[in-house]
């Protein structure tokens, strides 16, 4: 199922305003770049989904979420 740019965008503005993500890049500018990072942003979560292919990580997970 593909994910929607309003997916991405509530995902961005729902984050910490100070805390940085992998790419250490804060949230805050990730926010006042967010109408020209949505729809790369998208595009990129829907090819990962599609081909399989997923950084490291983004493989770990809480395992008590699936019990």
């Amino acid at each position: 199922m593909p994910v929607s740019e309003g997916e991405v965008e509530k995902v961005i503005k729902d984050q910490g305003k100070l805390s940085a993500g992998i790419d250490k890049v804060p949230d805050l500018i990730v926010e006042k770049c967010l109408k020209f990072m949505k729809k790369p942003r998208t595009g990129i979560c829907n090819a990962s989904m599609e081909w399989g292919i997923f950084l490291d990580v983004n493989k770990l997970c809480d395992s008590r979420t699936f019990t």
